[in-house]
């Protein structure tokens, strides 16, 4: 039997003494792990002395907006000068342009306001590079992003450095600055003169920057003009993203930069950026700038990783993370995965098949079966996400679109075989397909149009959610009928557009208001975007795959061809339509003039110049009613009062159902072949609608009538039935 005063050997750890056993370090916990990896430097950049650095959570909240996350949707400095340095000097490789780091536009006010003298931004650590590249003799503009909290304490206490962004351009050229500002108050005075009302401190700041530029750069003052540019897009009423009200006006500095910066143009115009940026050119610019303050959100981000990644090794995880990252973080997931592969699988060249070269006729985004629209499985799998990349799903709603302008050219739109038949030829063939028939219809008013889905039944709000990306279904689909109906609104237009009539319903029969008696009706937007805020911000709206085939053939039984041509901007003869002063300022058949710089065409196809006029002009009819008429009639017009009977068929063919159903037969053939040639005329050429709008009838059109009422044996009455 042992004692208990044994001898035994020391257990792990024991000494042998009664000392305790040291300490074993803490672990390290996953939030540990994180916390580190976020404060981590994911890029350090020197510009002209200046390092401009951001962490990796400083990096990742460039994205954040004033919906997903306001207390870090303010875009920090070093963001906005990283993202304009790179775009500037290493992608659009302009070596005549200067972009003022922060540090040295602060260094400048200081001098503006008699702070200090000059000595400190010449050889002042931080400003001396900035200055040595301003006084470069093939330096001609200087880029100097402005914030409020340049000058102020109070404000450039507040995390970021201010409040509001802007920019201001200086040509050491022309001795002109401009001041950029997105949220500029503009009221017509007495005289019918634009003047500014209200403006944020940054433009008193971007004033006190340029008066030390003055010193430093040994100007006698008054050399200059200096001024804000009144009329330039507004980076809140016209940000496509209603989601970042308050925040936008960093993303839309860069976005203004990049805009300028793809239009050389602008700079170099003989009035400079005063005589691009007119009133009368300020809606076109909205339209071309096609500002989306979350779209520049992303581009800053991509313009930053693209030098940040191409310092890594080819085994070096992105982002600078770690294996333990990606697994804590659940990172990628089969999602992602699945977008990765499928994109790789598009972008690389297809293998030959037995027996031939390899040469395919499809392109490499063309997956899917000669003869049929539907896209294949494997686009279906990418759409179907709302984590798949934005890119992506665009590039897949643009296989379903056909050109816009080949769409207006004939009734069959881009088919293959139309694009080698001249407009005034008869179609070869009907269309193969039931959307073939009507894509000249929501290929331009589709994309224009909001749905509204509170009148809607039960069933049709189903068919609509149906044909969702698969998660936004599946969350959607545990909804009533009123919040699907909230988030298709928000998905198809958003509530914004609403009429106060469709308001008003939305409030009297919605259960979300029985609650909330006395809603004003300015407030029932407001609700209903709260009321599905959790769902992912896309549009899908003019996605054509994502519309039920009810609604499409509704929509275009509603809205007739003619119509579409119209809103697709041409006009009798498929000429443009004039600007609403009388110039085609996006493309001039003429020497443009000095003051009327030529601007740019939008950037979005599906987003057609406001200013198109879908009536007859009197002026423009009036005008044309008394051309030559080699002129008038262009040879790409049908001339349907002489065409064949037989070649009626082919242009009817492509007519809506509605419209053509009464001008056949049971057997589909035409009953009357006078009729259809009026109703041709009227859809395609629009030669009625002329007639209308003339004061009085010229000679020319004296002639057309005259002829026209031979053809119907002038006591029918047919065209006086069917002027449109």
């Amino acid at each position: 039997m042992s004692s208990d005063n044994g001898q035994r050997p020391p257990t792990a750890g024991n000494t042998g003494r009664d000392d305790p056993p040291p300490a074993s370090r803490p672990l390290e916990t996953r939030e540990d792990i994180i916390n580190k990896w976020l404060k981590d430097h994911y890029i350090d950049y020197n510009h002209l002395g200046t390092p401009l650095a951001l962490k990796v959570d400083e990096f990742i909240k460039i994205v954040a907006t004033q919906s997903t996350d306001p207390d870090n949707s303010w875009l920090d400095n070093n963001a906005l000068e990283l993202a304009a340095v790179i775009l500037t000097i290493e992608l659009k490789k302009r070596s005549d342009i200067v972009i003022v780091p922060s540090s040295a536009a602060i260094s400048l006010a200081r001098i503006g306001q008699c702070m200090c003298g000059k000595d400190e931004f010449e050889k002042g650590v931080l400003s001396t590079g900035c200055y040595a590249a301003m006084k470069k003799e093939n330096v001609r503009w200087i880029v100097v992003p402005v914030t409020d909290g340049m000058i102020s304490r109070d404000e450039s206490s507040i995390p970021g450095g201010g409040r509001h962004w802007g920019f201001m351009i200086i040509d050491k050229q022309r001795n002109d600055a401009r001041w950029l500002d997105g949220h500029v108050t503009l009221e017509k005075n007495r005289k019918g003169k634009w003047r500014i009302t209200k403006m944020y401190g940054a433009g008193r700041v971007a004033g006190k920057i340029f008066c030390g530029y003055e010193k430093v750069m040994d100007l006698k003052r008054g050399q200059f003009t200096a001024a804000t540019l009144k009329h330039v897009p507004n980076d809140t009423k016209e940000n496509s993203y209603k989601f970042d009200q308050g925040s936008a006006c960093g993303p839309w500095v860069f976005a203004m930069l990049e805009y300028i910066l793809d239009h050389p143009n602008f700079l170099t115009c003989a009035d400079g950026l005063y005589g691009i940026f007119r009133h009368k050119y300020r809606q076109r610019h909205g339209k071309a700038m096609a500002f989306h303050s979350l779209a520049s959100r992303k581009r800053i981000q991509e313009i930053i990783r693209g030098v940040a990644d191409s310092n890594l090794g080819d085994d070096v995880l992105p982002y600078k993370m770690s294996t333990r990252i990606l697994k804590i973080l659940n990172y990628p997931s089969t999602v992602d995965l699945l977008v990765g592969i499928n994109f790789f699988n598009r972008s690389k060249t297809s293998p030959p098949e037995r027996g031939h070269n390899g040469n395919s006729e499809k392109g490499l985004d063309d997956d899917d079966d000669d003869d049929n629209d539907s896209d294949d499985d494997s686009d279906d799998d990418r759409e179907n996400s709302d984590e798949a990349d934005e890119g992506l799903q665009k590039a897949i709603e643009e296989s379903f679109h056909s050109n816009k302008k080949n769409s207006a050219q004939g009734p069959q739109g881009a088919q293959g075989p139309t694009k080698s038949r001249k407009p005034s030829e008869p179609p070869s063939k009907p269309p193969s397909s039931e959307q073939a028939t009507f894509n000249v219809i929501y290929e331009v008013l589709l994309p224009k149009h909001i749905p509204n889905f509170e009148p809607m039944t039960s069933e049709e709000v189903q068919e609509w959610v149906d044909r969702l990306p698969s998660s936004t279904k599946t969350r959607t689909s545990l909804m009533n009928t009123w919040g699907q109906k909230a988030v298709l609104q928000k998905l198809f237009g958003g509530f914004d557009e609403l009429s106060q009539t469709q308001l008003r319903s939305w409030r009297e029969k919605d259960p979300l208001f029985k609650d909330s008696h006395g809603v004003e009706i300015e407030h029932v937007t407001t609700m209903l975007q709260d009321s599905v805020k959790d769902i992912r911000d896309i549009s899908l709206q003019g996605g054509i795959i994502y519309y039920p085939l009810s609604y499409l053939e509704d929509f275009a039984v509603r809205n007739t061809v003619d119509q579409a041509t119209l809103e697709a901007g041409t006009k009798l003869g498929n000429d443009n339509l004039d600007d609403e002063d009388g110039d085609d300022i996006f493309n001039y058949d003429y020497e443009a003039e000095e003051n009327d710089p030529i601007l740019p065409q939008p950037k979005e196809p599906s987003e057609q110049p406001s200013g198109v006029d879908t009536s007859i002009k009197r002026k423009h009819v009036k005008d044309n009613a008394d051309a030559p008429t080699a002129k008038r009639l262009k040879p790409s017009r049908p001339d349907f009062l002489t065409m064949k009977d037989s070649e009626l068929p082919l242009w009817l063919a492509s007519v809506p159902e509605k419209k053509k159903a009464p001008l056949l037969d049971s057997g589909r053939n035409l009953i009357d072949p006078i009729r259809a040639r009026i109703h041709l005329e009227g859809i395609f050429n629009g030669t009625f609608r002329e007639w209308a709008a003339e004061e009085s009838f010229s000679e020319i059109s004296k002639e057309e009538i005259k002829e026209w009422r031979k053809m119907v044996d002038g006591g029918k009455g047919f065209i006086k039935d069917l002027v449109p």
